[in-house]
């Protein structure tokens, strides 16, 4: 009877973990709505402005199998060059799990590397990629983890560059959508991610190597455009995807999600339909005013637009940072401070825009006997004061 009852409690604690989970939308209006989702953790971040719109256990720690290859992707663009040449030898082909087929003696590009990196998830082009800019696979997880460390991520590591199960190789939901923002900053895995097929040279072979991409957001949810699929046993399915509409880029990072692809499309359309960009600063517009030390004032312009993700209802909060009064000459266009944006309420800056000077100011010449009569008196004064 006992075992029965163990059983059960067994079969009904595997129903539950496998029950779709309601959670809001995240954001200061509760009226966002209710999202199912079967992912582990998850989250939705606006990519310019790194706001998070939406979270489930953001900062649980777990392992991301492929999507690793994310912060593979960005660590290369920012240490090699697309058109490097890298000469394929025995420690890069033959790699465990998915694979672009590298054989040993032909040689390909960085690029050609990465896109069969990020459109097949080549465990063997990690490895290659890895070699070529740091000399090993070991060197290159320093790298990473170095890459890590100066975007402020403390529960990211990296053990490899592909995301093979090792332990210690993980990072949490709201860190991963960081790496993806970053890495989007670069046009290049812009254009690779957003690839849907690409055929690349195959040494000693009458055909080419043709490579579709895994990620079936390009053709399943409109104005998808990226980022990365990942699977192992211990991960579970995990994606890292994007979409871009309405000048709104989305990035959602779903770990540990069995309905991996319903549940990143559900999030989007949420966020998607509650959420627009909004210019709440324009280039040029006069924001505010600093006293001149001689008298008047200078205004202070926007020297570029800031925008933000804003759902219905809310506003942004902008502090300007200026200087109390300004001392010496200045030229239209000179930086004059900056100013800190956030959603009202929230608190957490979103963006910074610099502020400059919306023209030239200099404090009026001294005339010729003003300042004689100024020196004499000086003078005066320090022959005949008396202590």
């Amino acid at each position: 009877m006992k075992r029965r009852k163990k059983a059960g409690a067994m079969v009904l604690a595997v129903m539950l973990a496998l029950m779709p989970v309601r959670v809001l939308g995240g954001g200061a209006d509760a009226a966002a709505g209710e999202i199912e989702v079967t992912a582990r953790a998850a989250v939705a971040m606006e990519a310019e402005t790194g706001r998070v719109l939406y979270e489930k256990n953001a900062d649980e720690v777990l392992p991301m199998a492929s999507t690793t290859k994310v912060m593979t992707a960005l660590v290369v663009l920012e240490n090699a060059e697309l058109d490097d040449r890298v000469e394929i030898d025995g420690r890069m082909a033959g790699i465990e799990g998915s694979s672009m087929n590298l054989d040993a003696g032909e040689e390909l590009t960085v690029e050609q590397l990465l896109y069969g990196l990020m459109l097949r998830s080549g465990n063997d082009a990690a490895v290659a990629l890895a070699i070529h800019v740091a000399g090993s696979v070991e060197g290159f997880a320093e790298k990473m983890n170095a890459k890590a460390a100066e975007m402020g991520l403390m529960h990211t590591h990296f053990c490899n560059p592909h995301g093979l199960p090792a332990q210690g190789h993980e990072t949490t939901a709201r860190e991963l959508a960081r790496i993806a923002a970053e890495a989007w900053k670069h046009e290049e895995f812009r254009r690779i991610v957003g690839t849907k097929s690409v055929t690349v040279p195959w040494k000693g072979r009458d055909y080419d190597r043709a490579m579709k991409n895994k990620n079936k957001l390009l053709t399943l949810l409109p104005g998808g455009n990226g980022i990365k699929t990942g699977y192992t046993k211990a991960a579970g399915r995990c994606l890292v995807g994007g979409a871009e509409r309405g000048g709104m880029q989305l990035i959602t990072v779903v770990l540990n999600a069995p309905d991996m692809w319903n549940d990143t499309i559900r999030i989007m359309e949420e966020e998607f339909a509650q959420v627009r960009k909004e210019q709440v600063v324009q280039a040029g517009e006069i924001c505010a005013s600093v006293p001149l030390a001689w008298g008047g004032e200078m205004l202070a312009a926007a020297a570029e637009s800031a925008y933000l993700p804003l759902r219905e209802g809310e506003k942004a909060e902008i502090e300007w940072i200026l200087p109390e009064t300004i001392e010496s000459a200045v030229a239209v266009g000179q930086n004059l401070g900056y100013a800190k944006i956030s959603v009202k309420g929230d608190g957490e800056i979103l963006c910074e825009i610099p502020l400059i000077c919306a023209e030239s100011a200099a404090p009026p010449e001294r005339r010729y006997a003003d300042a004689v009569r100024e020196i004499a008196r000086g003078w005066v004064w320090r022959r005949f004061a008396v202590c």
